[in-house]
This record gives structure tokens, C-alpha cells and sequence, in this order.
């Protein structure tokens, strides 16, 4: 009995290399047409997921960037009193100073100091009911109409940052040595 199921198994593998053996174009057509049904599948789950990925980014860069502006709008609702109040004393030091200026009849000059102080009350003003995205916009406007002034504006203020490191570096120096 075993002999003779060794012998049926013997037979149908036989059988089946000489199917294949005897039809080897067919095969590879029906191989090929597999692997382009599979290629099809790929290529399509692979836009899918592309799209899927595409979009994912987006919600999260919208997320990242309104998180942003909120922060950003928090902060400046946080400092807008305390800058309010020291663009004011500004103003009301210009004002100041205008009336020291015409106290030595220098009129011409105490004119041109209460017309800096007036734009500077409306600067204090304009801090305290601005928005963020209003403050950006502004900004943005003011570089393009007035981009040597905006050039020369960022020179200033970095050389005075670098006056300011300077000196806290000079600070920090003395003090060690004091320490020691």
C-alpha cells in the first residue's frame, strides 16, 4: 500500500513538471500578469497612503502654526500693558523735553519734539488695541516702503545688542574676579 501511494505521488508530481515543463510561456504570462496586478496594487496603496501622509502634514503644520500665533498673541497680551506704559513715559518725556526747548526759545526744535511726541502716543496707543497679525502686517508694510530704513533700523539695534553682550559679558567677568 505505501509502495503504491509512493508511486501515485511519484506519478502526479511527474505529472505536474511536465505541465509546467511542457508550457513554460504560459507560465511566465500568468506570472507576469500577477506581478502587474501586484505592481497596480502597490503603485495604488502607495498614493493612498502618500495622500493620507500629504494631508496629515498639513492638519499638523495648521496646528503648529496656529499654536504659534496664539503664543504669540498671548505673549504680546502679556507685555502690551508694561509696553504701553514705557512708550507713554517716552512721550511724555519728548513733551518734556519740548518745553525745555522752548523755555530757551528753540521753538523750531520744540516743534519737531512734540510731533515725535505725539507719534509716539499713538505708537503706545496702537500697542495697546493691536493684534498680532495686525502688529506682523504693519511690520511687513513698513520694511517694503522703507527697506534702507528697515536695513539701517536692524544695523542699530544689532550693534546695540552687540554693545549690550559686551558689556554683560565685561559684567559677568568683574564679578567672577570679585568672587575670587
Amino acid at each position: 500500500m505505501v509502495a503504491l501511494n509512493n508511486t501515485k505521488s511519484r506519478g502526479s508530481s511527474t505529472s505536474r513538471r511536465e505541465s509546467s515543463s511542457a508550457n513554460p510561456a504560459k507560465v511566465l504570462r500568468e506570472a507576469g500578469h500577477q506581478t502587474s496586478g501586484l505592481l497596480t496594487q502597490i503603485g495604488k496603496a502607495t498614493r493612498e497612503t502618500a495622500g493620507d501622509l500629504k494631508q496629515e502634514v498639513l492638519e499638523v503644520t495648521h496646528t503648529a502654526v496656529d499654536t504659534v500665533k496664539e503664543e504669540a498673541q498671548r505673549l504680546l497680551d502679556d507685555q502690551r500693558e508694561a509696553v504701553g506704559s514705557k512708550v507713554g513715559k517716552a512721550a511724555r518725556l519728548a513733551r518734556q523735553f519740548g518745553h525745555a526747548l522752548r523755555a530757551v526759545r528753540l521753538d523750531d526744535a520744540a516743534k519737531m519734539t512734540d510731533s515725535a511726541a505725539k507719534r509716539v502716543e499713538k505708537l503706545g496707543d496702537y500697542v495697546k488695541e493691536a493684534d498680532v497679525s495686525k502688529v506682523l502686517e504693519d511690520a511687513e508694510e513698513v520694511a517694503r516702503e522703507h527697506q534702507a530704513l528697515f536695513a539701517g533700523g536692524l544695523f542699530l539695534v544689532g550693534l546695540a545688542l552687540a554693545r549690550f553682550l559686551k558689556a554683560s559679558r565685561e559684567t559677568e567677568r568683574s564679578a567672577r574676579k570679585s568672587r575670587r
